[in-house]
């Protein structure tokens, strides 16, 4: 069982909320809010489903702030690489370019991004290609040892050998030539000299660009100084609609709570609801059921997670758009204050955030995690308001909890009856009264 008093607490979340207010880059001041291919389409999204998909995204989804249009891997063909070993747009899939499909985002007030993996396409090796601006041939920069495990068309980068830095310089200023705002960098948590070299890129580049580093299933805290040169961080492996996505969240949750501040998000990776895969056999309309639901996207707003959209948009259900456009729930989600975990017992969990312009309102989360539904009684100490006996006077605030998701109000005096279904939350923002 863990417990947290109120002035622990509080002084956590507004710790916070002051260094959000203290940085001054914008590109990523709250956590982002975007869409991602890979759950609707893996590696087969093509420029004209991309085009409609973007159409949809500006008509339906911009006004409620998801901005970040993003492909993720299946752009470039690991048999064509230009003179200098860089990837370019598959003809196949892209054959009027990157560059176009991001001025049309653009065009439509969006912003564009591309998946990119870590070192470099053996192919450039193959065909003895070199370093753009140096006469360093690729092949003198890799390290053959450093292969990814799911992914083997590339060898990692020997960052002490000359020329390292110019070849991901390189990569990350042919990505702003096509005006890509979002740069997501694959199997690189492990691999911090890596990460360094491109923040550092990023950083120099002539296009401001979000960084966000990923796989989440080998991030280490010990890593964290390099982390938050960027702008985002998976925090857990790929996430899909099962259970065990649900579980490495909390997970998750637990190790980062608090962590998230202005510019740098913990992520809880893509938003798996709706209509997933459906390009391929596989296609199916999500397996979460409602309450599971809840709880997914409960995950993301209480912990400032960013909010990915997974699911197809051309063929996305009522439920889950009403869900992904729920005012209160994104409130709490670009509050920008990552919650903190307050009461850990018998499968029960809560964590609260503090309003960071008003300590005295703020959002809370009472997951159950156990697979039976229960009738619970949570105290006042529970969500920590919990005050010392110099402070007896504030022992009479009372709160008004408006859950959010079942469009209910309550009163929580000195305790408060929930009856919350198995894998449920009750979810909900307060109020001093």
């Amino acid at each position: 069982m863990k417990r947290f008093g109120f002035n622990l607490l509080l002084g956590v979340l507004i710790l916070s909320a002051s260094l959000n207010a203290q940085e001054s880059n914008p590109l990523c001041a709250n956590p982002l809010m975007g869409y991602n291919s890979y759950d609707s389409y893996g590696n087969g999204l093509n420029e004209e489903t991309a085009k409609k998909l973007i159409d949809i995204m500006a008509g339906k989804y911009l006004r409620f702030g998801y901005k970040y249009f993003v492909i993720d891997a299946g752009w470039y063909s690991n048999n064509h690489v230009d003179k200098n070993g860089l990837p370019e747009p598959s003809k196949v899939y892209f054959p009027g370019g990157i560059k176009a499909l991001a001025d049309y985002a653009h065009s439509k007030g969006l912003k564009f991004g591309l998946w990119n993996i870590r070192g470099v396409l053996r192919l450039a090796i193959k065909q003895n290609c070199i370093i753009k601006g140096t006469n360093i041939p690729i092949k003198d920069i890799v390290d053959t040892l450093s292969i990814c495990t799911w992914d083997k068309s590339s060898y990692g980068v020997d960052m002490s050998k000359d020329g390292s830095f110019a070849y991901y310089k390189s990569r990350i200023d042919q990505l702003a030539s096509w005006g890509v705002d979002f740069i997501k960098y694959d199997d690189i948590t492990g691999f911090p000299k890596e990460i360094n070299a491109v923040s550092k890129a990023v950083e120099n580049c002539r296009r401001p660009s979000v960084l966000s580093l990923s796989p989440g299933d080998d991030t280490k805290l010990q890593f964290l100084p390099f982390y938050e040169n960027c702008n985002m961080l998976r925090t857990t492996p790929d996430v899909w609609d099962n259970q065990f996505s649900l579980e490495n969240g909390f997970k998750a949750m637990k190790i980062y709570q608090g962590r998230g501040i202005s510019n740098f998000w913990p992520d809880l990776d893509m938003i798996a609801l709706g209509p997933l895969q459906v390009n391929q056999r596989t296609r199916r309309q999500s397996k979460f059921d409602e309450n599971q639901a809840y709880t997914f996207l409960t995950q993301r707003a209480i912990f400032a997670s960013p909010l990915i959209i997974g699911g197809d948009m051309l063929t996305m259900d009522d439920f889950t758009y009403t869900l992904l456009t729920n005012k209160e729930m994104i409130d709490c989600d670009q509050n920008g204050v990552s919650g903190v975990l307050t009461y850990d017992k018998d499968s029960l969990e809560i964590y609260v955030a503090v309003n960071k312009d008003d300590p005295g309102k703020g959002w809370l989360a009472v997951f159950n995690r156990n697979s039976l539904a229960e009738a619970i009684t949570v105290k006042k100490s529970d969500f920590g308001f919990n005050y010392n006996n110099r402070e007896l006077h504030i022992l009479m605030k009372n709160y008004r909890l408006h859950d959010i998701w079942n469009k209910k109000d309550y009163y929580l005096m000195d305790s408060l009856k929930l009856f919350i279904p198995r894998n449920g939350v009750f979810f909900a923002d307060y109020s001093e009264l």
